[in-house]
């Protein structure tokens, strides 16, 4: 079970010295030797974790999945100089290898790896597995361009190849290869995980053109949906239950990704910390789910949900750098079934993301946490409308809190009506205090208090929770939450239809690779509609690189134009409908890796601009 994973912007991070206290807690900075890598791997222990940075070469590195052991694999740039990824591993112990160490001028990348470390991803473009530290291509259909994306106990791999210039989703089962069907015809697909029972999860392209999440059960797929009002959902990972996990994304522009679970096809919402938007990335078999979701104040910071509640991991990580603020941006990109939690993180005095890794310690370390998380079940609301907040109180430690205690007090413009505690007791009206009595580690309590709105405007209710044990992180124990009340308006005439939008992508294809010099080297650019609507004015462009003579240029549709800048004006192109413009140049000179790169764009607003760009990378020989 393993989760897409896909890079992150990098950020400046703040300095932070060795062997300081952090919150009562003894952080302690091991040098390793001089190898080229990281100049030190950071270890503590907090809230019942022991947090761990892992060495790696000072360039960036993303780890992608971890298997039951906790070894590590993810892809980090090479010494070549060029930013070229290679895939590469961290042992059960935290020690870092390359992959790829002789032949690191390749692209490759390791996305997923079973019990037995072996591990899946690509080289070249071309799915392969590694063994021992062999390679192998996956082979059958799935020999191309693509990646194998997990691998299961069983040896079934997963992943998508290019098959007729589109994604396609494949399962290699007892050495074979298979494709996946897709959604109502479509071969349009992503496998992106598998579990023990041969279930896969991925995404398809539905019929209405957008893109949503699916399970695989025998290679029959279903279409798992989205979250009301969403256009697109994408399944990043399956745990042995069958439950899936990944986004649903909303049809506004810029979209709003939130992350969500399916349980027996069933989507729900796993919250928020505060903010909008968040990726679910990987579920263990516990159910136990992290990723990445936004706070109030728009930070990106990784999440642990269990139980129903999302909690933020950043408190965990702020031994690591002088301000919670800098170092807790990041994301958690995996979780296996003992627990342990594999992501990113930026650290003081780095320029590149960090890889973390955090240890659950149950038995060993004992702690208190409370946490408290507001909720209401409406967020806008008219003058002398009812509605209910619900407030849970967590205790996030293994220890039992006594004499906790809950007080919120309710903006002017909320009247309450009633206040029921799941224990203890609440009285007040206008500050309302509610006495629960103990809370045993791991457990909750809620409080549902219901509300009139007697005046209009935006008000934001606060929350907070006390006990008498000390508590060894404080920054979870207020929540607050906004709701908009409406004075009463007569009706308003419908509001006027949506503008349409039309989701363009464009994939560039090279023939031959390798090229020679002076002998023809063809660029075939596809450019598809994937909908809902008409794309208006679509228009390609290719700046050729400078060791590029043009000899033609071709299109199924409209006319380009240009020599070292190539505009092609393609006119309207229909949902579902794909243009063709072909590129033929001469190389002038060779090139380890010759770049050309192509964009797409239209009149037509365009919901995901993600796959408006795309580049072939090609050897030019003698």
């Amino acid at each position: 079970m393993k989760p897409l994973f896909r890079r992150a912007l990098h950020h400046y991070s703040s300095y932070r010295t060795a062997g300081a206290f952090v919150s009562g807690l003894l952080l302690s900075v091991n040098l390793l030797p001089s190898t080229g890598q990281a100049v030190a791997a950071t270890s503590y222990i907090a809230n019942g974790y022991l947090v761990e940075l892992l060495p790696a070469p000072v360039t960036s590195h993303i780890p992608i999945a971890m298997n039951a052991n906790g070894v590590i694999v993810g892809e980090g740039d090479g010494n070549s100089g060029e930013g070229i990824e290679n895939a590469v591993i961290w042992n059960a112990d935290g020690s870092y290898t390359n992959l790829t160490a002789n032949e690191q001028d390749f692209y490759s990348s390791a996305r997923g790896i079973n019990a037995a470390g072996v591990v899946v991803g690509h080289f070249e473009n071309n799915p392969v597995r590694w063994i021992n530290g062999q390679r192998s291509l996956i082979g059958g259909v799935a020999m191309g361009f693509g990646s194998a994306y997990d691998i299961n106990d069983k040896d079934e791999v997963v992943g998508q190849v290019q098959s007729n210039g589109l994604p396609r989703a494949f399962i290699q089962q007892a050495g074979v290869a298979y494709f996946l069907d897709g959604l109502n015809g479509d071969t349009y697909s992503y496998a992106y995980a598998i579990n023990e029972l041969s279930q896969v999860s991925g995404s398809a392209r539905a019929g209405s053109g957008t893109t949503h999440a699916v399970i695989w059960n025998n290679g029959v797929p279903t279409d798992l949906g989205t979250l009301p009002g969403d256009a697109s959902s994408y399944g990043l990972d399956i745990n042995d239950a069958g439950d899936v996990v990944g986004h649903s994304m909303s049809a506004s522009y810029p979209a709003i990704r939130t992350p969500v679970i399916w349980q027996d096809g069933v989507i729900s919402s796993l919250g928020s910390l505060g903010g909008t938007g968040g990726i679910a990335k990987s579920i263990n078999n516990h159910g136990q789910v992290v990723g990445y979701a936004y706070t109030a104040t728009g930070v990106q910071h990784p999440f642990l949900w269990q139980n129903g509640v999302m909690t933020d991991l950043a408190p965990l990580l702020q031994g690591l750098c002088a301000e919670l603020a800098t170092c807790g941006k990041g994301m958690a990109v995996a979780i296996n079934d003992a627990g342990q939690i594999v992501g990113t993180t930026y650290v003081a005095g780095t320029f590149y993301a960090q890889v973390y890794r955090l240890t659950p310690l149950a038995g060993s370390t004992d702690y208190f946490d409370l946490g408290v998380s507001l909720t209401a079940d409406a967020d806008v609301l008219s003058v002398g409308e009812q509605f209910s907040y619900t407030i849970t109180v967590s205790n996030l430690g293994n220890i039992t809190g006594s004499g906790i205690s809950v007080v919120d007090t309710l903006p002017n413009g909320l009247t309450l009506i009633s206040a029921v505690a799941s224990q203890g007791s609440c009285s007040g009206l206008l500050s309302v205090s509610c006495e629960l009595g103990n809370l045993v580690g791991a457990d909750t309590a809620t409080i549902t208090l219901t509300v009139q709105a007697v005046s209009a405007g935006v008000l934001n209710n606060s929350v907070s929770v006390a006990a008498l044990e000390t508590e060894i992180n404080q920054s979870n124990n207020a929540a607050s939450h906004s709701v908009e009340v409406q004075a009463v308006q007569p009706p308003s005439p419908p509001p006027p239809a949506p503008a349409q939008e039309s989701d363009l992508e464009v994939n560039l294809t090279d023939s031959p690779d390798p090229a020679r010099v002076g002998e023809t080297l063809t660029y075939t650019a596809r450019v598809i509609n994937k909908g809902p609507g008409l794309a208006v004015n679509v228009e390609l462009l290719d700046e050729l690189p400078a060791i590029l003579e043009l000899v033609s240029v071709s299109s199924s549709q409209g006319s380009c134009s240009g020599s070292a800048v190539i505009r092609c004006q393609l006119g309207d192109v229909a949902v579902n409908e794909t243009v063709v413009v072909e590129i033929r140049t001469i190389p002038t000179e060779t090139k380890k890796r010759l770049r050309n790169t192509v964009s797409v764009q239209s009149s037509t607003p365009d919901p995901d601009t993600d796959n408006n760009n795309d580049k072939s990378k090609t050897r030019v020989r003698k």
